[in-house]
């Protein structure tokens, strides 16, 4: 995935974005003592409501599917913000825990239920078309590549091939002995949380026969995942999200403690941002840009019961239990304008000279301009137009049309 580094949102920013939530759900977040350089725009895009209780989502285009546990899967259309509407369901006969999507395909972690594989490119019809019985319960949910991977809650880590996800099959797994709660995929590595308080190292070169490098405890109760580049995230409930240091897989080190409002559940990192559900504390943004030192860079607000936070696709989904999901874009601010400098003629090429710069103008020959005053200082008038200009050592070379370079 592509790195991106979210905005600090400030706690009046981020009521504003959330305007569109029922505001009796929405409480003020405490001020936020410290926030880095905007370095990309965080906004919201929609808000879905569909019935029950929303506990994961995932994208699929201008397609949101949830998760709502005995209540199944939904479908929304959200390509039209103002108007959001559930186009399809389908009863999953288990526990809806988890989602994810490959193409138009979902993967629904259904609990005893196990893996069930959703055709959902009819919008107005989801439709079964595989299930994965396993031992125990299919409890998360992550597909990476052409591979998803599977939390267990008796087998463990579970490896499936969804290349063809009519046809998905279970290519290896790794049978630990704890509680499977989250998992979480960085090729080559997988990482399995597991209750009370572990988190498992896993090679999965060979999905055959992944195999765990090594054990991590963890400071608090277990709860949710995820991975980032070198660093894992991981969601330790009241004590807060806990970074880990995995940059040598084999040695794996606690690295930064950041105590979140209430019980921190769910994790999500993009880049250097850590996105947490923190249950009745809202949803919220860490800076781990030094992962040693990670800190709350913003807040989304709190929204009933936030329950899971997932990337989806270049996004932002927030599952907030009976308040529905919130779909947050990634949208790079608008460069604002640079200032001009308005030359008649045609301009063509440009080269530096030092403070200053030689344009290249088909029409009038070579301008020195000294951009600081924003002012043209000298013109050398050429017989033949020129198509390029490059300078060096104080000397301009230039390509004129059909004729020998120039020196000047």
């Amino acid at each position: 995935m592509n790195t991106l580094r979210y905005a600090c949102v400030v706690a009046s920013a981020a009521l504003g974005l959330l305007a569109a939530c029922d505001d009796a759900h929405v409480n003020a977040p405490p001020p936020v003592s410290h926030c880095p350089e905007l370095i990309d725009y965080l906004h919201i895009h929609a808000v879905a409501r569909p019935p029950g209780m929303a506990v994961d989502g995932a994208l699929s285009g201008a397609f949101l599917c949830t998760a709502n546990g005995s209540g199944g899967v939904f479908g929304l259309d959200i390509s039209d913000p103002a108007d959001v509407h559930v186009t399809s369901a389908l009863d999953t006969l288990h526990d809806a825990r988890a989602i994810d999507t490959i193409h138009n395909w979902l993967l629904v972690a259904d609990g005893v239920g196990g893996l069930v594989i959703v055709d959902a490119s009819n919008h107005a019809s989801l439709q079964a078309v595989n299930t994965l019985r396993l031992p125990g319960a299919v409890v998360d949910v992550r597909v990476e590549g052409t591979r998803a991977y599977l939390a267990n809650d008796a087998l463990g880590l579970v490896i499936v091939d969804v290349s063809d996800p009519p046809h998905a099959t279970v290519l290896g797994l790794e049978n630990t002995p704890g509680n499977a709660v989250s998992v979480a995929a960085a090729y080559p590595l997988a990482f399995l949380l597991e209750q009370p308080a572990e988190l498992r190292v896993i090679n999965a070169v060979d999905p055959s026969a992944p195999f765990i490098i090594q054990r991590v405890s963890l400071p608090g109760f277990a709860e949710g995942v995820d991975a980032g580049d070198g660093f894992v995230a991981v969601a330790v409930g009241q004590t807060g999200v806990q970074l880990v240091d995995v940059s040598h897989p084999s040695q794996p080190v606690l690295a930064g403690l950041v105590d979140t409002p209430v019980d921190a559940r769910s994790v999500a990192v993009v880049g250097n941002s850590v996105f947490v559900a923190d249950t009745f504390g809202g949803a919220l943004m860490l800076d781990a840009r030094d992962i040693a030192h990670p800190e709350v860079s913003g807040y989304l607000g709190a929204v009933s019961d936030t329950r899971r936070v997932r990337v989806s696709h270049g996004n932002v989904v927030m599952a907030d239990g009976s308040a529905g999901a919130r779909v947050y874009s990634a949208t790079p601010p608008t460069p604002a304008p640079v200032d001009s400098l308005a030359a008649d003629g045609d301009i063509v090429s440009l080269s530096p000279l030092g403070n200053l710069v030689v344009v290249a103008d088909h029409t009038f020959g070579l301008h020195v301009i000294d951009p600081a005053r924003r002012t043209i200082v000298g013109t050398f008038p050429m017989v033949v137009p020129p198509r390029d200009v490059f300078v060096a050592d104080s000397v301009a070379y230039v390509a004129p049309e059909g004729g020998q370079i120039a020196i000047v």
